[in-house]
């Protein structure tokens, strides 16, 4: 037996010999041909480690108890693996304090879920350098899916960069080969007071007027509620807030509420006084609370939000770097100055994150009134994914149908399948004569596989809005739309107009012609181009405060192409239509009266001297 098989294994042993033989000249012969061209020269290689990698080679070892903790979680390989992600990570000494808070020794004392939570909270799926950080919540959440905010505190004559008001970050943007280290002093934990209970705790010499409201109308207890899909959002005011509105005692917010609450007041009558104080506190009390996690971020993204308070939206400006509360201007050019948002860099209580919720600190006295319809010009991209998504005013992307699906604010009716390209966030940088995007984005669409598109709207106040869809063109051959308005209690409103959304904007008539005659208008500051447009699709009447529905019915789905929608206009029937207009940084101007180097990109040369005619 053993002879027979030495000549096969001779055999073997041969072939793998004339094999190696082989490729060992083919790679000497490749060598002395390429070694003239190799000479002399640079070459780039990576040695970059991952965030595992960084803390064993790291001298002294400052972060190896984390390691110890994931591993425990079964997440160690997760922080090794390639996909970029950022970590804050708690000192060695950091670690052990924290610890000793919890009444434990060591990390073996720690169960695996406890590590698992304590890893995810620690930890983000995406990169974030201190470029990112901002004052207030990060635009990514971490992987318990929760947000943790940042602040810049100036301190022993330094600043400080600060993570959840629980640790300083000691050495930031640690850059590895799968993301980001920022290394920090304290170990950050998940807030553990509801609204309610941090509104108990605030300091009562400052805030004991707000703190008795909310307890006695009963919010306390609605803000301490727990659940999955429960947060609230609760604006602060403190009793300098209220001293400076001439409102001193609790009486005195009553009588204010008299003025501008006059609704409840003819509903209940003066003879029921008792009754008449518990609504309008209560209505108060409500219309510092809306529902939903909102940091100062979404407040500002957002515009406009519905309180708690029925019927009632509180509305959000940015001037410059100051977030104003409900700056109102009415028909007659009569200006409500808006109350600031305190920055979190001066209240603690601006940004602080709850168990179930955040609160806002104001910077002055704000409630409930009686408005009348007010201009809304809402870009459709400030949808709640877009926003959340790292990508957002930076770069575009394409959706799939059932990404699109999952969109909570718009609706879709399909009458075929959809393929890879048919909808998208659209994202267009810099500026060029046909891409005149209001805030460089816009929804991409196509229509040919629809039979309506539906937007769940931002807040529109009770009244006679006119309705105006701007979007840039496409050769989408008759792709034509119809508007109708949804507002839940009432019956559907069809508007008049069919939109020809392959039309260019006529560039030649007068505007107010234009308007009049074809409920055609300009919408974009610099027009270089008529590829951007904008067409009335009709009127229609609010009856409640509220956010409400438009769907888009699909005339005709043109051909197998897409429409870029930009944005949507509310403007009350009865003030000008075409003023303003809006730059592609999303700034309005005044038109036809704002010059043009005053308007992006500031240069003298794309507007018509004609639209400075008849200025001062």
């Amino acid at each position: 037996m053993i002879n027979t098989m030495k000549p096969i294994i001779h055999s073997i042993n041969l072939r793998t010999f004339l094999v190696t033989l082989s490729l060992f000249i083919a790679v000497l012969t490749l060598w002395n041909s390429c070694r003239d061209e190799l000479k002399d020269k640079t070459f780039l290689t990576t040695d970059d480690v991952s965030v595992v990698e960084y803390i064993l080679q790291e001298n002294p070892p400052t972060m190896t108890k984390f390691l110890e903790i994931a591993e425990k979680a079964d997440l160690r390989g997760m922080i090794h693996a390639y996909e970029i992600k950022t970590c804050f990570i708690p000192t060695n000494d950091a670690i052990d304090e924290y610890l000793r808070s919890i009444d434990k020794s060591s990390v073996d004392q720690l169960s695996q879920e406890e590590c698992a939570d304590f890893v995810r909270f620690h930890t983000v799926s995406d990169t974030l350098s201190t470029i990112d950080f901002i004052d207030g919540r990060m635009r990514i959440a971490n992987m318990r899916k929760i947000f943790l905010t940042t602040r810049t505190r100036y301190r022993d004559n330094r600043f400080v960069l600060q993570v959840n008001r629980q640790a300083d970050v000691l050495e930031a943007d640690i850059r590895v080969g799968n993301g980001i280290i920022h290394k920090v002093d304290h170990v950050l934990t998940p807030p553990a007071l509801t609204v309610g209970e941090q509104i108990r705790a605030l300091p009562r010499r400052y805030y004991d007027m707000y703190d008795s409201i909310m307890y006695m109308t009963g919010w306390i207890d609605t803000l301490n509620r727990k659940g999955s899909n429960v947060w609230y959002t609760v604006f602060l005011q403190d009793n300098e807030s209220f001293s400076k509105s001439g409102i001193f005692f609790v009486k005195d917010v009553v009588e204010r509420m008299k003025i501008h609450r006059y609704d409840i007041v003819d509903a209940i009558g003066e003879d029921d006084p008792k009754r008449l104080k518990d609504s309008l506190l209560w209505t108060f009390a409500a219309y510092n609370c809306v529902r939903g996690l909102n940091y100062v971020y979404d407040l500002t993204m957002s515009g406009s939000m519905l309180t708690a308070a029925p019927n009632q939206a509180i509305t959000f400006q940015l001037v410059q770097d100051v977030v104003l509360v409900n700056e109102y201007v009415d028909i007659s050019g009569n200006v409500e100055k808006g109350v600031p948002i305190k920055k979190s860099t001066v209240s603690e209580y601006t940004d602080l994150s709850c168990s179930n919720g955040v609160l806002i600190d104001m910077g002055g006295y704000i409630g409930p009134r009686k408005r009348r319809a007010t201009p809304l010009y809402w870009d459709v991209c400030l949808q709640p994914e877009f926003m959340k998504d790292s990508r957002f005013r930076r770069g575009g992307w394409n959706l799939t149908r059932a990404q699109f699906e999952e969109l909570s604010d718009i609706k879709s009716t399909f009458i075929m399948n959809a393929g890879g390209t048919d909808f998208g966030y659209e994202y267009q940088g810099g500026y060029a004569d046909n891409w005149a995007l209001v805030n460089f984005d816009a929804l991409k669409v196509n229509f040919y596989r629809l039979s309506d598109l539906s937007f769940k709207l931002p807040i529109l106040n009770e009244g006679t809005y006119k309705v105006w869809l701007c979007y840039r063109r496409a050769d989408t051959q008759d792709c034509t739309l119809q508007g109708t308005f949804l507002q839940e209690g009432h019956d559907d409103q069809q508007m008049a107009n069919r939109v020809m959304v392959y039309d260019y904007h006529d560039t030649q008539t007068d505007p107010r012609i234009l308007e009049l005659t074809r409920g055609m208008k300009r919408y974009v500051a610099k027009h270089r181009s008529s590829t951007c447009n904008s067409y009335l699709l009709g009127i229609i009447e609010v009856k409640t405060t509220g956010r409400h529905m438009l769907r888009l019915d699909v005339i005709k789905g043109g051909r197998n192409t897409q429409v870029w929608i930009d944005m949507i206009h509310f403007i009350p029937d009865h003030m000008d239509q075409l003023t303003p207009v809006f730059d592609k940084m999303g700034t309005a101007h005044q038109w036809p009266c704002t010059p043009c180097n005053l308007i992006w990109p500031f240069d003298n040369l794309t507007c018509p001297a004609a639209d400075m005619e008849g200025c001062n």
